[in-house]
């Protein structure tokens, strides 16, 4: 499994509705796992592992935009 985090979609659209604008979309791929090989408790819940390892990859990137800005 591929855990994968997308930001900047709601200027595209969500923000301008009903018109589109253009806007710097981020698509980042996370380390790839095998949910066999995950731990009992994170394979019974494969789900929320995947949830997790993607909020992390928002809060980077979150983290990196507040310092560019500074």
């Amino acid at each position: 499994m591929i855990p994968v985090a997308i930001t900047g979609t709601a200027e595209v659209f969500e923000a301008h509705f009903p018109k589109i604008h253009s806007s710097n979309v981020t698509i980042e791929f996370g380390t790839p796992f095998i949910v066999k090989e995950l731990e009992p408790e994170q394979r019974k819940f494969a789900g929320a592992y995947t949830r997790e390892r993607i909020l992390e990859m928002l809060q980077r990137e979150k983290n990196n935009d507040q310092e560019e800005r500074k």
